[in-house]
């Protein structure tokens, strides 16, 4: 946008841009307004030291092609419709005359350089000052938005594939997500887990038992081998306590057993479960590595085009001119 500090000027132009002595009706000589700019060409065209007589070439031939952007009429018309919103804008402080027309914009390239003189001549400096400094920024604006085009109109074939793929990915992570809780894979998962410290636990009590079993029994051999008197009763006493463990014995293998082998038909399903879902994790996996490489592809492509991107650096700007050119 063009600077605050262009309201001093134009308040200036609006004294002298009054019926009485409009500088168009009074034929006065025209002057010539000039400003700075610095053409940014993309780094592959500059310093390039394996192929520099090639680099050379590409680079006049990008500036060639801007300058030749910069001269359409097109561009032109942009310029204009700036300066008259320019002009508008500030024709609330009491102007009463408008000029009839931009000045002449030129843009020449500094010898040597990738510097481009903003020339424009008016017959008023002020107007013509204005009209360098609009047609500079209308010029960075001007490849700055289409910098953005080009990036836009390279990357319209992968966005499009992106957004597919982003689709399609979605619908797969939906996928899984179904099966996981069609299946109750979370609580058939928790349910193994306790029924497996369960098993766990019968098999530590039956040890237990099995210990147990193995002391009383120790006991009754050594009354045994001892023959002393009056442990007949001592001997029946831990026989019966032995028939007991025995007894519990029974039970913990066979509640072990039956858990045993619910534990592994249960184990059988959830495997085949799991089998299922991994496929389908699989294509889950498969459609986010699809998706990274089109992103990828994307980003190179865009890479690509800014590297033939034209940016313009203002250094200066215009200022009204003291004396006429002709």
């Amino acid at each position: 946008m063009i600077q605050s500090s262009w309201s001093s000027i134009f308040c200036l132009a609006l004294i002298l841009f009054t019926p009485a002595c409009s500088p168009w009706q009074l034929g006065t000589p025209v002057y010539r307004a000039s400003g700075l700019v610095e053409m940014q060409l993309p780094q592959h065209h500059v310093g390039m030291m394996d192929e520099p007589e090639r680099d050379l070439t590409q680079s006049q031939q990008v500036l060639d092609a801007s300058l030749v952007s910069l001269q359409s009429e097109s561009f032109r018309e942009l310029v204009e419709d700036r300066f008259d919103r320019f002009w508008e804008e500030h024709a609330g402080a009491g102007s009463t005359e408008t000029p009839s027309e931009l000045g002449k914009i030129s843009f020449t390239p500094v010898r040597s350089s990738r510097l481009l003189e903003v020339s424009a001549e008016h017959e008023h400096p002020i107007v013509a000052a204005i009209s360098a400094n609009v047609a500079a920024e209308v010029a960075q604006d001007f490849f700055l938005e289409k910098n953005e085009r080009d990036v836009e109109q390279a990357v319209k074939f992968f966005k499009g594939q992106v957004h597919k793929q982003k689709s399609e990915l979605a619908s797969l992570e939906g996928v899984h997500e179904g099966f996981r809780v069609e299946h109750q894979l979370d609580l058939k998962e928790g349910k193994l887990m306790l029924a497996k410290s369960a098993l766990q636990g019968l098999r530590n009590s039956l040890l237990e038992t099995n210990q147990a079993i193995l002391r009383e029994e120790a006991k009754v051999e050594r009354y045994t081998a001892q023959n002393v008197a009056g442990d007949d009763s001592k001997k029946a006493e831990l026989q019966a306590k032995i028939d007991g463990l025995k007894a519990k014995q029974m039970e913990l293998k066979e509640e072990t057993e039956r858990l045993s082998e619910h534990l592994h038909q249960d184990q059988l399903a959830f495997e085949q479960l799991q089998a299922k879902e991994k496929a389908i994790k699989e294509n889950v996996h498969a459609s986010k590595r699809e998706l990274n490489r089109l992103i990828s592809l994307m980003e190179l492509e865009k890479e690509k085009v800014e590297q033939y991107a034209v940016r313009i650096l203002i250094l200066e700007r215009a200022i009204p001119p003291e004396k006429p050119v002709k």
